[in-house]
């Protein structure tokens, strides 16, 4: 069990650590997102 804990921890820190990089991006720019436009029937 302990084991357990200790790998769904890791991957919740691995998990933030993406997201805070993922957020760092879109705040300075660096990446943008951008909606897809769809055809006019």
């Amino acid at each position: 069990m302990d084991a357990e804990l200790s790998a769904l921890e890791a991957r919740r820190d691995k998990t933030l650590a993406l997201k805070q990089a993922m957020m760092q991006e879109l705040l300075t720019g660096r990446t943008r997102l951008v909606t897809p436009k769809t055809p006019n029937a």
